[in-house]
């Protein structure tokens, strides 16, 4: 099928720039132990900065299994099975101060604790947060298609960070592996 290079510019419009997102982290925790967590960076006191920080991510991944039902002479029927969603990671620039790794090693701290003799029992409200993530238009301002958000999120896993004497011309990353509940799309 032939097409006019016209029609693919009004389709593409601008194109999707993977550049161009948002991440933006709830204020988690509710616990009466306000020393449960204290964000900050810098002198922000909340989960901004956090996002700012936010080097890469990735709109999540869904899936939909499949279940098969054997039928009479060997064939199989398949049918649409569970939606399941997979862990999700998200790259941070370390701050001078740790402050953003800080937040997230704070966190998972108070989700599980190895002082047993101190430790205070959180809800799953205290430590579960939403997690939006959005695409940008190319201008970097409005958000192009809609809005994911990652409900019931909480972190699992925060990368170690390499420290070498041979890199002395780069800032120090590290990544956070969440875990979630499921996906609500929304379109702005």
């Amino acid at each position: 099928m032939a097409f006019k290079l016209s029609q693919f510019k009004t389709a593409l419009e601008q194109g999707s720039r993977p550049n161009n997102f948002k991440i933006t982290f709830g204020k988690p925790f509710t616990l009466a132990n306000p020393s449960f967590i204290t964000p900050s960076v810098g002198t922000a006191p909340d989960a901004t900065q956090y996002a700012v920080l936010c080097k890469a991510a990735a709109i999540p991944a869904f899936t939909i299994g499949v279940v098969e039902i054997p039928l009479q002479g060997g064939r199989r029927m398949k049918l649409p099975g569970d939606r399941t969603y997979g862990e999700w990671t998200a790259s941070f620039i370390a701050d001078e101060s740790f402050g953003v790794r800080k937040f997230f090693e704070t966190w998972m701290a108070g989700i599980s604790t190895n002082n047993f003799e101190n430790s205070s029992k959180s809800t799953i409200a205290d430590y579960k947060q939403n997690i939006e993530v959005q695409q940008l238009d190319v201008t970097g301002s409005n958000v192009t298609s809609g809005l994911y958000v990652l409900k019931d999120s909480f972190p699992t896993d925060v990368s170690a960070i390499d420290l070498s004497y041979d890199s002395t011309d780069a800032i120090s990353e590290f990544s956070v592996t969440f875990q979630y509940s499921y996906i609500s799309y929304t379109t702005v």
